[in-house]
């Protein structure tokens, strides 16, 4: 692997790590504080970070000059839904069929769905 590739990798794990914080952040304060559903605060969580997650990867991690925002918009939404949905359905059989607490299943789900992130960030939303 070359250093730019590495170096796309670390930055793409540090964006990770802060949208990890504003994810697991906004899912406890819904699930545990206003008491919502946990699919429903998983998802509020997901799709904040989301934005802040899109924000940050585009102008830091893959450093995209790309005048075609909306188009990348679209597909890193397009991404996110798909990584929702494989996130909350980790969750389902981590959670509620082996029993496996919330908050461990969704911390399995987010390594997991990171890998699918990153593929689709590199290979086809920012790709150069």
């Amino acid at each position: 692997m070359d250093k730019a590739f590495l170096g796309k990798i670390l930055k793409f794990g540090i964006v990770g790590f802060i949208s990890f914080l504003v994810d697991f952040s906004l899912t406890y304060a819904c699930k545990e504080w206003f008491h919502w559903d946990k699919y429903l605060a998983n998802s509020t969580g997901v799709i904040i970070s989301s934005l802040v997650n899109f924000m940050l990867n585009r102008i830091w991690a893959f450093g995209s000059k790309d005048k075609g925002v909306a188009k990348q918009l679209v597909l890193f939404a397009i991404s996110n839904i798909s990584g929702l949905f494989l996130g909350n359905g980790i969750i389902y059989l981590l959670s509620d069929m082996i029993g496996i607490n919330f908050y461990i299943a969704k911390l399995i789900s987010i390594g997991i769905v990171a890998v699918w992130h990153f593929s689709a960030n590199h290979f086809i939303i920012f790709k150069k």
